[in-house]
């Protein structure tokens, strides 16, 4: 997905809210959302695309935020409810960000999980049942575990 098609997406989840949003801010709040995780667009990756488009949404929630904080009360009607939705609903998303970002740190990282925990280097000498030498792989490498395949 590039960034013009995250725009068009995130401009039909905020129609009700037009008049409170220009082109620019869908763009800031994409901006803002792959500095908070680190990526950048286009992007093909599921995981990634869904956590751009959550970020951003609550990028523009921030937005309708800060405009909807200058709101006042008028004759009984209660314009700070606004506020205060936009309120929840953003530290909804940031506690399911901080949420998932702690059950699936690699995933935000771009790297394998086994690479996230020690390494064995084997030391000494290896062999299979049939007494072959299996210390080295077929490249000559000593074997550390664990690797992408154990």
């Amino acid at each position: 997905m590039t960034k013009n098609e995250l725009v068009v997406r995130l401009q039909r989840s905020f129609r009700a809210q037009t008049n409170d949003l220009v082109s620019d801010d869908f763009l800031d709040a994409i901006s803002d959302a792959e500095s908070d995780l680190g990526w950048t667009l286009p992007q093909t990756d599921s995981f990634k695309l869904k956590w751009l488009r959550l970020r951003s949404t609550r990028h523009l929630l921030f937005f309708l935020q800060s405009g909807s904080a200058r709101k006042f009360r008028f004759e009984g009607a209660h314009l700070h409810h606004r506020f205060k939705h936009y309120t929840t609903m953003i530290e909804t998303m940031d506690k399911e960000f901080e949420k998932e970002y702690d059950e699936k740190p690699h995933l935000f990282e771009g790297v394998d999980a086994y690479v996230m925990f020690g390494s064995k280097i084997d030391a000494g000498f290896s062999s299979n049942e049939l007494g072959e030498d299996t210390t080295y792989t077929d490249d000559n490498e000593v074997i550390v575990e664990p690797n992408s395949t154990s």
